[in-house]
Parts: structure tokens; C-alpha cells; sequence
């Protein structure tokens, strides 16, 4: 279900290739697909849907995330019980490669539609299932069935339609599908007792055949995941090109050769939260406000508004990250040497839609693309360290819990961006709170419990004011989004407080 971060459900403004029907999976019962009518050519058109495979495999990984006793994902029941969860994430892209539009229509007053009274608006019911299956295919964990939203958010390379469909008025467009991000709440299954090994995520669309299809055999799809100890990472071959580092070594793409041939932005390689090295083209394909040179592309799309983290740190020699539409016809920000000369990152939050990033280079060399997104587009940004921030919880919700103390109060977000290079930083709300607080410090992702020891209750040793504050000295690494989250320790905590961001252990 798209949950709290679903601010806007609205068509993506260009359409982008991001669905490609070559990565459906194949038809299991014969080439009419099951579909005896199919046989007679005068068989009105229906629509037909899919599941993008390669997406899901992509996207999948496990996630531990803290949830909060008054958060959503609980009321919904989208995981078993609040605090510290493993969350399996993954991302879903729903296509209609029918020959009709599927037209689901206006949610209000509609039974088939579900209201999120957390969230106070309505998606389809039941449009989508998820299963983790062990090796012998039996189901071992459920998510529960998913209610989408059905719009268009993006188009295959086939497809000249327009898209027709939105939160108020919805459906699936030929030749369109639907993305829903793995960062998206609710998106998951939750695996926090499901024992470590082996096992298979299967997505099925339309699992009770509610709506009419010309083939119900493609529509679903299947993608192993290793579910390791907690604490632990499983070592597998590395995979190039999907950002991640299956080895264990630290390393992403570790042997990997670059990426190549994604020098125009008919080119742009799709991408999803990671690491990626390309190699840029010998022809100057771009003009922007602070760069005109070669360049390497790559695409996203996001389904919800998002906070996106770009960043070409790592990269040889000079560059500059340049983000535009989908199109590369809008030119969104521009930016160069951040922090030391030759590299750049870029921190905003984004609307839904396709969005393409160009690092530019000199021709031959190889740049470094980092990207990171996050569902906390209410974090207030931290401008630098030093920093003392004002900030006030009365009257906010309890979105998140904490790894120490109870996190059951209303809480406020907070987003710093480092440099590269490790820095140590001392984060306290010593003598300023009129209230128990608790810090939580969170890399990536507010969501996400991150390291247990980021946390800090009662400010022991180093504080000892009334009520009582907190302070942590936390090892941060270079060139990372970290979320500080300063909550109330029980539900009637809250108030005003100064967070001061300070050098030192």
C-alpha cells in the first residue's frame, strides 16, 4: 500500500523507458496464454498484466527498520509487532502489455477500494500479493495483500499512448505501468522470524482475477534472496552493475568492468539506490547550467516524492552532477565541486516522476555515480557541523521508534550529509529539552534502525540535566546520508529543543 509517503499520485511528466516488456516472465501454459477466446479475432481487446522481474530482482534486499507503536505500517498491519524489524524490500512494476486499457475508476464511494484511515486516502484492494517461498516452494512469510493505486507513472518503448490514469482516476494505460518503490511503506514482507537461507519472493498482480485479462499466466514473478544471520552478511559472486556488494569486501562491483554505452540520455542505464561506475563517452552530448561536456546517464523513477541523494564523489578526475526530467529537456539543479574540488553531491527532495542524472568527465574516464533515496521528505537538513538547530515535537506524530528507550513520543527528522572521510560528531539536546528525549542516528534511511549503538536514552555519561536530555558521540562516514531522529521517550513527551551538532567523539 502506498502509505505516508504518497504525497502526490500523479502520471510521470514524460515517458521514460523504465518498463521493458522483455523482462516479464515467460508464458507458462502455451503461446495463447491460457486465453481460449484469444483463438476468435473478434474477441474485443483486453488488457494484459505483468510483472517487470528484472525490477523485482533488482530491488530486493533486507532491511532492519524500527517501527514505531503508533506508526501506520503497524495499524495496517504490515509487520507483526512494533520495534526493531527485518524487512525484506522490493520494488514492484506493474505493466499492462494488453491490447485495452484497464480501467479501475473513481475510488470514492467504490467497495473495491480500501481506505487508509492512517494515511485518509484510498487505493484498490488486493491488486497485488507476496509470498517468500523456501526451496521446496512452500510459503514461508506473507506480505499482506497489497492495495495499489493504479496510475500511470511510466511507459514501455512501444507505447505512443498518453497516460490516461491517476489517484482519482484509476487504471492502467496500454503500454503503461505502475511502479511501487522498495522504499515505500508497506512495501515488504516482514522476515524478522524467518530463519536464515535461501529463498524465493514471489509477486503475483490480479491474484483473485478480478479483473478481465487476455492471459493470467505472466502475472507473476519470482526473485531469490538470501535472508543472512542478523548482523551478518551472506557472501555471494558479485553481480555487476546492480550498485551492491554481495562479496563482503566492501567493494561494490568488485572486478566489475564499467559501465559502457550510456553516453547519450536515450541511453541512460536505470538504476536503483547504490553504487555505479561508467565510463564517459567520447562526444560532448550535454549543455547545462554548469557544465556543457560528455557526460554518462543514468535514469530513476520514483513513485512517491522521495529525498534523493546524488553524488559523484570517487569519480577520476573532474566532474559535475547535473539532474533533469526524464527527458533531459529540464534541467533541475546543477552542481559542482562539493566539499573538495573535482566532485560533487546533491541533496533534494523530488517529486513523482522519471528523472535522469548525467555526471559529466572528461571523454574516456571513468565516473562514479552514488545514488540514495529515502521517504523522509520532512527531514529539515543540517548545514554543517557546527550546528545548533531549534526544533519543537509538540503537536507531531510518533512516525518512528528508537533502538534505545521506548521512541513512543512524537518525533522530528533531521538530515546530514558528510564529506568524504570518517568524522566524528557529538549530537545533544544536553539542557535544552523541556522533555525525556531520545537520540537516534540512522544511515540512509529514517526508517532504518541502522547501527544499534547510534542511539542514546538518558545522556549518560556526558549529560545529566533535567529532564532528562541525550548526547552521542557517533563515527559517521564520508560521503553518507544520516538521519537524526529526536524523539520523545514515552507518548506525552514533547516539547521544544536545541540540537547541537558539534566536532568530537
Amino acid at each position: 500500500m502506498r502509505c505516508a509517503v504518497l504525497l502526490l499520485c500523479v502520471a510521470a511528466c514524460a515517458p521514460r523507458v523504465t518498463f521493458d516488456p522483455k523482462h516479464v516472465p515467460a508464458r507458462t501454459d502455451g503461446s495463447d496464454g491460457g486465453c481460449a477466446l484469444c483463438q476468435d479475432a473478434s474477441v474485443r481487446p483486453l488488457p494484459d498484466l505483468v510483472v517487470d522481474e528484472r525490477s523485482l530482482a533488482r530491488s530486493v534486499g533486507l532491511f532492519p527498520t524500527s517501527i514505531g507503536s503508533g506508526s501506520c505500517a503497524l495499524q495496517e498491519g504490515c509487520v507483526g509487532a512494533p520495534g526493531d524489524r527485518r524487512l525484506l524490500r522490493f520494488t514492484v512494476a506493474a505493466g499492462n502489455i494488453g491490447d485495452a486499457d484497464l480501467v479501475v475508476g473513481d475510488p470514492a464511494d467504490d467497495p473495491r477500494f480500501e481506505l487508509s484511515a492512517c494515511h485518509g486516502h484510498r487505493h484498490f484492494s488486493g491488486f497485488a500479493s507476496y509470498q517468500l517461498l523456501d526451496g521446496d516452494g512452500g510459503v514461508v512469510a506473507l506480505g499482506r495483500k497489497q492495495a495499489f493505486c493504479l496510475s500511470d507513472t511510466g511507459s514501455s518503448t512501444q507505447s505512443t499512448a498518453l497516460p490516461k490514469f491517476n489517484c482519482e482516476h484509476q487504471g492502467l494505460t496500454a503500454g503503461w505501468h505502475d511502479t511501487y518503490a522498495a522504499t515505500l511503506d508497506c512495501q515488504w514482507i516482514d522476515v524478522t522470524d524467518v530463519p536464515p537461507g535461501d529463498y524465493r519472493v514471489r509477486v503475483e498482480v490480479n491474484p483473485d482475477h478480478v479483473f478481465e485479462e487476455s492471459n493470467f499466466s505472466n502475472n507473476t514473478a519470482l526473485a531469490a534472496v538470501t535472508i543472512p544471520p542478523t548482523g551478518e552478511c551472506v557472501i555471494h559472486q558479485e553481480t555487476c552493475h546492480d550498485g551492491r556488494d554481495q562479496d563482503c569486501d566492501g567493494v561494490v562491483d568488485n572486478g566489475c568492468a564499467a559501465i559502457m554505452g550510456n553516453d547519450t540520455c536515450e541511453n541512460a542505464f536505470p538504476v536503483e539506490d547504490g553504487v555505479f561506475a561508467a565510463q564517459v563517452g567520447p562526444a560532448a552530448t550535454l549543455t547545462s547550467s554548469c557544465a556543457g561536456e560528455s557526460a554518462a546517464y543514468f535514469s530513476f523513477q520514483l513513485a512517491a516524492a522521495e529525498l534523493v541523494f546524488l553524488s559523484s564523489h570517487g569519480s577520476e578526475g573532474e566532474t559535475s552532477v547535473v539532474l533533469l526530467d526524464g527527458s533531459c529537456a529540464v534541467e533541475h539543479a546543477c552542481v559542482t565541486e562539493t566539499c573538495s574540488a573535482g566532485s560533487a553531491h546533491l541533496l533534494r527532495a523530488l517529486e513523482p516522476g522519471d528523472y535522469t542524472v548525467a555526471v559529466t568527465g572528461a571523454p574516456g574516464s571513468v565516473v562514479q555515480l552514488k545514488l540514495t533515496r529515502a521517504p523522509c521528505t520532512d527531514a529539515r537538513v543540517i548545514p554543517g557541523v557546527p550546528s545548533a538547530v531549534q526544533g519543537n515535537t509538540a503537536g507531531r506524530a510518533n512516525t518512528t521508534g528508537t533502538s534505545c528507550g521506548t521512541g513512543d513520543g512524537p518525533d522530528e527528522h533531521f538530515v546530514l550529509v558528510t564529506c568524504p572521510g570518517a568524522q566524528q560528531v557529538r549530537l545533544s539536546t544536553c539542557g535544552s529539552t523541556t522533555f525525556d528525549s531520545v537520540i537516534q542516528v540512522r544511515p540512509d534511511s529514517c526508517r532504518a534502525s541502522g547501527l544499534s549503538t547510534q542511539c542514546n536514552d538518558d545522556g549518560f555519561p556526558f549529560c545529566t540535566a533535567t529532564p532528562q536530555s541525550s548526547t552521542l558521540g557517533v563515527a559517521l562516514a564520508g560521503n553518507t546520508l544520516y538521519f537524526i531522529t529526536v524523539d520523545g521517550f514515552d507518548p506525552d513527551d514533547s516539547g521544544t529543543f536545541t540540537l547541537n551538532v558539534t566536532p568530537g567523539p
